[in-house]
């Protein structure tokens, strides 16, 4: 009889320390922790914070894609069409040097885009 009496003390202590470690009667302070913690992120300053940070990333969000889909579909075929003619001028530079004359770009050149 003597060992159960131990063992349910054992348990009791066991069970215990599994009840503080779930948060659970850990002692007065995790109550008063707990409590501070719900009513500042509770209050209406933050929730109404946490709405104008989210709409304002949203809104961000929004205009950093409309600014990235402009710039691809706007800037870089300029770009490309302003490298090609750098090309061109650079190809009609090298020829006049080397063959002393331009050549003449067949008729209606300028005209097929």
């Amino acid at each position: 009889m003597a060992q159960r009496g131990g063992s349910n003390s054992n348990r009791r202590r066991i069970e215990a320390a599994k009840a503080a470690a779930a948060g659970g009667g850990g002692g007065n302070s995790d109550g008063v922790l707990s409590r501070l913690n719900q009513s500042l992120f509770q209050s209406p300053v933050v929730i109404r914070s946490k709405k104008a940070a989210s709409e304002v990333f949203r809104r961000t969000r929004n205009a950093f894609w409309y600014i990235g889909t402009s710039l691809l579909v706007l800037a870089v075929p300029l770009i490309i069409e302003l490298d090609r003619e750098a090309q061109l001028v650079e190809l009609e530079g090298h020829q006049t040097t080397v063959l002393g004359a331009p050549s003449q770009p067949p008729p209606g050149f300028l005209m097929r885009v």
